[in-house]
């Protein structure tokens, strides 16, 4: 249901309500009527009126201001129009002027550092909580509810969360909810993000040069590199095959990393799984990764990997692509916008980029995602208007979809072209899981001219905008004249379409919090999996050195953390 038919299913709820009242208020005299406070009372004490039970509405708008206290996560250097700050500008002023709700700031800590975590770790430990804030880990989550120290949301999520959110937050399958739930009891409101596993991006003239297929395992890529290797088409003397970075293996997804190569056994390097019976384990430390270490020990041996990829981040990794070295690496979907386009506009519109999932032995494109959250954010105990987060998470996420043309022209054109959404309270971030790869239908659909600019608004608010650069972009006779314009047409219309290309299996992480023998042991662990990792595959060791770095894990406190993780998976 989309927030214009719910509006008008809600007043004509309320004009029925007001009916009811009015006609009660008319009858007799003795007649009770409960929501007006008009009873007789047969006693001494005087008659009270009292207000009708308020309807729960997402956008309802307070009848009396009702403030907020938040905690705000900021960012150094601003910018603000003058005379504005992050506790007062147009974004607060809005919210006053459509919900009456009046949000003040009981303390501000910088985001991009440790700063803000401190801060509400500290909140905690000194029980001097704002009303409203965000959390930074379900570890922080798990202290609020063990002390009882903030809000059951459940009861004001379901009344007033907006059809919008709520449809988001549905598209994880539970599995947001899941996340801020203990006990049967939400909270937490939960924001989502998109899921998107990385792809192998694959210089395809080279593939067409050399008459090759498009790679679909992780054999096929060592084969593409090894070919692209010994070819080197653009001549440069010093061709590299796949590309690497010195964090080759995380808990996420990053770019030039070799997660997507294990992931295609199903093994995910540095998350933590669950089996069927519950039992939590380490992914780096499973059977199956000595074998994917041998594969990669042999393709480094062979030249098929770039030697150096131990000593470069991803910006040195970029290099090897940009200047023609290599033409096969792991990358996002929106790798057209960073590095791509700088291959294509340096080797003269000659690079033709495609991108590809990895088909792993299940028949399935296997992917990891370190958690489905963004953010979540919670209610201090015993705040009188709870639901007041609710309507603020639904405002920002209207916003974000651009339901507000005036705070949007603001943001597209205005004093916010520079702070954007971070001047709002929250900056509430949350998509669909399937959020990527619907934008990119609607885009196509819109390019090839089977819906209209209304149709595909309806439908995503961001949609025209990228159809309108596709369409500039292929109209031009000089495909190199705008190399950002080409990075829209490829990142939607080949990136984005890859992740669909087949069906995915995406592993999440199933705990991403912090125990306390993590504390000071999980950076010695993780540098221990590294270093053992690259030992093999540079051939410093063999593939049974595997074994010996399982049990100094186990004994330099993975199997202690291990238990405690258990622990707290089972809360």
């Amino acid at each position: 249901m989309t927030h214009a038919t719910w509006n008008k299913s809600w007043i004509a709820g309320l004009l029925v309500l007001m009916m009811l009242v009015i006609t009660a208020c008319s009858g007799n005299g003795n007649t009770e009527n409960a929501a007006q406070g008009n009873g007789k009372n047969n006693g001494n004490q005087a008659e009270t009126p009292t207000e009708p039970a308020e309807v729960p509405e997402p956008f309802g708008m307070y009848k009396e201001p009702v403030e907020l206290k938040i905690g705000k996560s900021t960012i150094a250097e601003p910018k603000f129009p003058e005379g504005e700050t992050w506790a007062d500008n147009e974004y607060y002023r809005h919210l006053q002027k459509t919900l009456n709700i009046s949000v003040k700031h009981a303390w501000e800590a910088d985001g991009s550092s440790s700063a803000y975590k401190d801060k509400v770790n500290l909140s905690i430990a000194s029980n001097d909580l704002p009303d409203a804030f965000s959390l930074v880990n379900r570890d922080q989550l798990a202290e609020l509810v063990k002390n009882d120290m903030i809000e059951d949301l459940t009861e004001v999520y379901e009344k007033y969360v907006s059809p919008e959110y709520k449809a988001v937050i549905d598209s994880t399958n539970g599995q947001a909810i899941a996340e801020v739930t203990v006990d049967g009891k939400m909270f937490a409101i939960p924001t989502a993000r998109e899921v998107t596993p990385n792809l192998v991006w694959v210089r395809q003239d080279w593939l067409d040069t050399l008459k090759l297929q498009a790679p679909k395992s992780v054999d096929d890529v060592l084969a593409v590199a090894k070919a692209f290797k010994a070819a080197d088409l653009d001549k440069t003397g010093k061709a590299v095959g796949l590309t690497g970075v010195e964090k080759f293996v995380s808990d996420g997804n990053e770019m030039h990393g070799y997660e997507l190569l294990f992931n295609a056994y199903e093994l995910y390097p540095m998350q933590w799984t669950k089996g069927q019976d519950g039992t939590i384990a380490y992914g780096g430390i499973q059977p199956g990764v000595k074998d994917v270490l041998a594969k990669l020990a042999q393709a480094f041996k062979d030249g098929l990997i770039d030697r150096e990829f131990a000593t470069k981040d991803a910006g040195k990794a970029n290099e090897v692509l940009t200047s023609g070295q290599g033409g096969i690496a792991v990358l996002p979907w929106w790798a057209p916008g960073w590095p791509l386009q700088d291959s294509v506009k340096n080797s003269g519109g000659k690079a033709v980029w495609k991108a590809y999932p990895i088909i792993g032995a299940n028949g399935k494109y296997n992917g990891e995602q370190n958690g489905i959250l963004n953010s979540m954010y919670v209610v201090r105990k015993g705040y009188e208007h709870p639901e007041a987060l609710v309507k603020l998470v639904n405002w920002e996420f209207k916003l974000k979809q651009r339901g507000y043309p005036e705070l949007n022209e603001l943001m597209d054109n205005g004093i916010y072209k520079e702070i954007k959404r971070r001047g709002t309270p929250f900056e509430v971030n949350a998509a669909r899981m399937d959020e990527i790869q619907f934008l990119a239908g609607v885009i196509q659909q819109g390019v090839k001219g089977e819906i209209t600019k209304e149709e595909a608004a309806k439908l995503h608010p961001e949609a025209w905008d990228k159809v309108e650069r596709i369409q500039k972009y292929r109209a031009n006779p000089d495909p190199m004249a705008d190399t950002a314009l080409w990075a829209d047409d490829t990142q939607w219309t080949i990136g984005a379409p890859a992740l669909v290309a087949a069906e995915q299996n995406v592993h999440f992480n199933v705990f991403t919090g912090i125990t306390k023998g993590m504390e000071n042991k999980k950076s010695i662990l993780d540098d221990l999996l590294i270093q053992s990792y690259l030992k093999i595959i540079y051939g410093e060791e063999s593939v049974d050195y595997f074994d010996t770095f399982v049990e100094q894990w186990k004994s330099q406190g993975g199997d202690e953390i291990t238990k405690e993780v258990q622990e707290q998976v089972a809360k």
